[in-house]
């Protein structure tokens, strides 16, 4: 039902889908971990230690297994439906601020990567006001310019969302403590490729080759339909796709993220754009759309971030090695091995917050209907299309079969910024816009219909329907702007999401 021209995604995604995920299958789940803010100061970082073991002593600073809680999504059971039935409106983040707030999810068309659109849901409680006369703020709340956070709680709660935009430097390593042997209630679920690689904190210098640039550990589990069986089949780490603290150099900034929070000016602070190595043996099945089975994935992973807190200094002082040839960098004024020390090893996957059971689904063109399930890309890829300025490895040339798109996030209705006005006519505007771009030589449109953060009666669908299906699609995208206040104090998040998802699928 309507409330103030709102409706939550929960209710939006209650459409009927036919196939989808079944009741056997795995359900996506968010593990939430408390995050204790005070223990930032204490150097090294303290430990999580895997505290199931009662001969290990309890700390004020060491999460344990027993302290997370579950919050299941049954109602994500569509591959197709997926960016309208993700957990966006109400996220598992507002209780574990170290969850990427993931907005779309979907594999790369060679099917090597899981690509992640996730948004920095600290920026949505960024609204400020001037302080008080007399007023005495709150121990940790600094005012800016005499002004200050109207949710200044929620936004000093939210402070690990920008450590996500910061690379980590891990190490692999055995681990051999007693303490840290899996004697958890939880759920043993079979493997086909050994052990948990275990990791721990480390420094440029120290750090594997894949552990160099990292903030997340993937984890990959395949479902057998017949047996109804969960099997692990592959780690690895994530990678980002752009460098947020050289970017923040380059801009001329002093600080990737600050203690106050006053930087929603910072707009490539905003989108989390990362992905997932997918294991080699599964990339085939991957990229022709093997896993998916009547519109549900029988292939998941699970994103565990690997916590520390944001680094507040000078992005120069620890730029990757790949930088240190230039003037850009300053030496030795980060110290990981002081910071983090040289035996934080990581908690178990099983012993830390997580998203879990996130499906991967088939390639977007397929996903979309343009492409028929099993066919590769490259076999309906246009002649020469790339550009001849751009030098791309043999094996890397992007495929496509448009030679001109475009992408649009729209709304049957909506309002303008501080809600001054509300624009009823989007159906108009969408049909008008569409035969001119259309008109216009682009091959392809896609429409973000966000109509459903405004309406569950209503969308775009009918006048998307009027074009043909090779020239317009249609996503639902119900996903909410999170702050519709004025100048930088807003935050866009869906329609930077929007964008973010379509440039990368």
């Amino acid at each position: 039902e309507e409330s103030d021209g709102q409706v939550s995604s929960i209710t939006m995604s209650q459409t009927v889908i036919e196939g989808g995920r079944t009741p056997q299958m795995p359900i996506l789940t968010a593990y939430c971990e408390p995050v204790n803010q005070t223990t930032w100061s204490i150097k090294p970082l303290p430990r999580r230690y895997n505290t199931q073991s009662s001969s290990q002593p309890q700390s004020s600073e060491a999460e344990s297994q027993s302290n997370l809680f579950s919050i299941q999504y049954p109602h994500l059971t569509s591959c197709k439906a997926l960016p309208s039935q993700f957990p966006i409106d109400t996220p598992p983040v507002d209780l574990d601020p170290f969850l990427p707030w993931i907005h779309d999810v979907f594999p790369s068309s060679d099917g090597k990567y899981i690509q992640f659109i996730a948004q920095n849901r600290r920026r949505c409680f960024n609204g400020q006001r001037r302080v008080y006369n007399g007023e005495r703020l709150p121990q940790g709340v600094v005012a800016h310019k005499n002004y200050v956070h109207l949710e200044y709680g929620k936004n000093y709660f939210m402070r690990p969302q920008a450590a996500l935009f910061q690379h980590v430097p891990v190490k692999k390593v055995e681990v051999s403590d007693e303490h840290d042997d899996d004697s958890s209630n939880h759920e043993k679920i079979a493997s086909t490729v050994g052990e948990e690689p275990r990791y721990r904190l480390a420094s440029h210098e120290d750090a594997d080759p894949d552990g160099m640039d990292t903030r997340f550990i993937c984890r990959f589990k395949s479902f057998d339909p017949d047996a109804t069986t969960l099997t692990i089949v592959g780690y690895s780490l994530s990678e980002f796709e752009l460098d947020y603290d050289f970017h923040t150099y380059r801009k001329g900034y002093l600080h990737t993220a600050t203690h106050e929070g006053y930087d929603n000016h910072m707009i490539w602070m905003s989108q989390l754009l990362f992905k997932c190595p997918i294991p080699e043996d599964w990339r085939d099945k991957v990229k022709l759309g093997d896993t998916v089975i009547n519109d549900y994935s029988t292939l998941y992973v699970d994103i565990i971030p690997i916590r520390t807190p944001p680094r507040y200094t000078p992005p120069r002082e620890f730029f990757q090695p790949k930088y240190r040839n230039s003037k850009m960098t300053l030496e030795n004024l980060f110290l990981p091995d002081d910071e983090w020390g040289k035996d934080h090893i990581l908690p178990k996957i099983d012993h830390s917050g997580r998203w879990e059971n996130i499906p991967i689904c088939m390639p977007s063109l397929m996903t979309h209907g343009l492409l028929p399930k099993g066919s590769d890309i490259r076999s309906h890829s246009l002649p020469d299309h790339t550009d001849n300025h751009v030098a791309f490895p043999p094996d890397e040339t992007p495929s496509v079969i448009h030679e001109v798109i475009a992408c649009t996030w729209a709304s049957t209705t909506f309002k303008t910024r501080s809600n001054r006005a509300q624009v009823g006519d989007g159906k108009r505007r969408l049909k008008e816009w569409l035969e001119f771009n259309l008109l216009s030589g682009f091959n392809h449109i896609y429409v973000y219909d966000n109509s459903g953060a405004f309406t569950n009666r209503d969308s775009l669908a009918d006048v998307i329907d009027l074009f043909p299906p090779e020239q317009v699609t249609r996503i639902d995208w119900p996903c909410k702007i999170c702050s519709n206040r004025d100048g930088n104090e807003g935050e866009r998040s869906s329609q930077y999401a929007a964008e973010s998802s379509c440039r990368m699928r």
